[in-house]
């Protein structure tokens, strides 16, 4: 077949079977045959392209063919996440393992190893009593010496609360006031602990006043008792009285009735005389005059009788008044027995009621009183809330920044040539922290020039404390997030890991819930969280103005943190440098 055999369908001709004899030609020759025949070529498809059918529009909505491609592209979506298996770890597991140590962390209302400080100039039962009541499983009392180390345990973080007891504490006392000291700025941790303190000490309250109650009620009841026994003594008395009285007035009639007068006319001893007379004159015995003197005498005998007769009656009537007195007597004796019965029962009552230790309504509705004083005499949020602030910014902006600046210069095309070149990784080290730290220094500045027009007095006297103590942590976390940019190689993963590591810090902090609502397994670890050691510093010398020789434990650990991070830093950039 010639070279032009294959188009022959396209110009329309047939070819017969006879063989022809196949013509030379040249090169040119055939490039120029060539040229026409390309044009002929691209008519005769462009015709037949015009002449296919009328396929469907490609904009017609097909559901099957949509969900085929989103299928699709969610599986690539999927490839592309599991390309770095760091990623896809860190995106995965990452929220379940915080989820996972939170709920191991917190799963629980109470709140653990809460140390409490007491003082007071002398203890009494109640006092002792008191302390006792606070001291349980969860909490732990220690008595110091006075109330300025009781105030500086709670300010260094030794003691959780400060408790201070009156001298020589009695229900009876006009001053009950327990006052408790507690650190506002762990403003989530002092509510818990000051409610749970007052309820203790209402609860013992709430106990004296019923047991003051009770003896009260004990005494009125011990009272009314008494005051019933006796109400029938003194109804006896009243009875006895009126008996004797009743004896009284009779005898008192009986002494009137009592006829003591004599009348000299019945006894008419003149008579007599001159008739005995006239029979002396004259010797002689007449019977006129005999029977004169007989009839006299009978006379006289008469008035003798009827005055023997008065005598009995008196005589009857004083043996009876005298009975009668003897009875008034008895019963006098009797009344007065009774009423030393009575007197004694008073007396009784009385002392009864003066060994009630407790007269006024107040104390007896609330022995014991409770008053919660801050530490420190700072009042305003902003002064508690800004130490949190502080470490949270600089956590926040170190790790992400260094984080983020070392990853890329790992992605920079100039990386390997950096790491040919004669100069140290140290050096590169030191100049990636130092740029870090100026950056964070720079932000840091801005924000405590803010937050001078608020805390101006504040700050200028702990200025040069509080720089260094920046300092120390900022290295810190800048440290850190240069050891998570060397360990990971994508840019995404580097800053989920920063975010990831530093809401974990966050999360395991008292910034949110205290660290005594966690078990002591898991405080134990968490108290060198780096977070969490930061906000003590800083804390202490913008509240408390504490000098940096009393904070040198916490700064020891830190300096140590930032030299373990560093050296991590210095291996993971030679195990990277190997790795290009």
């Amino acid at each position: 077949m010639g070279l032009f055999d294959k188009y022959t369908d396209l110009i329309g001709k047939k070819e017969g079977k006879k063989e022809q004899q196949k013509p030379i030609i040249t090169k040119q020759e055939t490039v120029k045959k060539e040229e026409p025949k390309k044009e002929i070529q691209t008519k005769k498809e462009q015709k037949k392209v015009d002449e296919k059918p009328k396929q469907p529009s490609s904009h017609q909505f097909n559901p099957l063919l949509s969900f085929v491609k989103l299928f699709v592209m969610i599986k690539k979506d999927f490839k592309l996440l599991t390309r770095s298996r760091a990623s896809a770890l860190i995106v995965l597991l990452g929220p379940l393992a915080i989820i996972l140590l939170v709920g191991f962390a917190f799963n629980s209302s109470s709140l653990y190893n809460i140390r409490i400080a007491s003082y007071s100039e002398s203890y009494s039962d109640l006092s002792n009593s008191i302390t006792s009541s606070l001291q349980d499983q969860q909490y732990s009392v220690t008595k110091v010496n006075s109330i300025e180390l009781c105030k500086n345990g709670v300010k260094y973080g030794d003691y959780h609360i400060c408790v201070i007891f009156p001298k020589d504490l009695n229900i009876g006392n006009q001053d009950n006031t327990i006052t408790i000291f507690v650190d506002q700025s762990r403003t989530n941790l002092a509510s818990l602990i000051t409610n749970t303190i007052t309820e203790k000490v209402a609860s013992k309250s709430t106990e004296l006043g019923i047991s003051l109650t009770t003896d009260m009620l004990s005494i009125f009841e011990k009272t009314k008792k008494a005051m019933e026994e006796k109400i029938t003594i003194v109804n006896k008395i009243i009875s006895d009285n009126s008996d004797s009285s009743l004896k009284m007035q009779t005898a008192e009639t009986d002494l009137k009735n009592i006829n003591l007068t004599l009348n000299k006319a019945d006894f008419n001893f003149t008579d007599v005389d001159a008739k005995i007379k006239a029979i002396t004159d004259k010797y002689n015995l007449s019977l006129v005059l005999i029977n004169n003197l007989k009839d006299s005498v009978e006379s006289l005998e008469t008035s003798v009788n009827s005055l023997n007769a008065q005598i009995i009656d008196a005589q009857n009537s004083k043996a009876k008044t005298i009975e009668d007195i003897a009875n008034i007597r008895k019963g006098l004796s009797i009344i007065l027995s009774d009423l030393n019965s009575l007197r004694t029962s008073l007396n009784n009552v009385v002392l009864d009621i003066n060994s009630i230790k407790v007269t006024k309504a107040g104390l007896i509705v609330e022995p014991i009183k409770s008053d919660v004083q801050p530490i420190t005499q700072e009042k305003r949020h902003l002064s508690f809330l800004f130490p949190t602030m502080v470490v949270l910014v600089i956590m926040f902006i170190s790790v992400l920044l260094s984080s983020t600046i070392v990853i890329r210069e790992k992605l920079s095309l100039a990386y390997f040539r950096n790491f040919i070149t004669p100069t140290s990784e140290l050096t590169y080290m030191i100049g990636t922290y130092l740029t870090n730290i100026i950056i964070v220094l720079f932000q840091l500045g801005v924000l405590f020039l803010v937050a001078s027009y608020f805390m101006k007095d504040q700050l200028i006297p702990i200025a040069l404390n509080l720089a260094m103590v920046v300092l120390a942590i900022a290295s810190v976390f800048i440290l850190l997030g240069m050891f998570i940019g060397y360990l990971f190689k994508t840019e995404e993963t580097s800053t989920l890991a920063a975010i990831s590591v530093s809401s974990i810090f966050l999360l395991f902090s008292n910034t949110i819930l205290p660290l005594e609502s966690m078990p002591e397994t898991f405080k134990g670890m968490i108290k060198y969280n780096p977070f969490v050691i930061s906000e003590g510093l800083v804390k202490k010398i913008l509240l408390f103005n504490t000098e940096l020789s009393m904070l040198a434990n916490s700064i020891y650990i830190l300096l140590s943190m930032a030299l373990i991070l560093f050296v991590a830093c210095y291996i993971a950039r030679e195990l990277t440098k190997r790795s290009i």
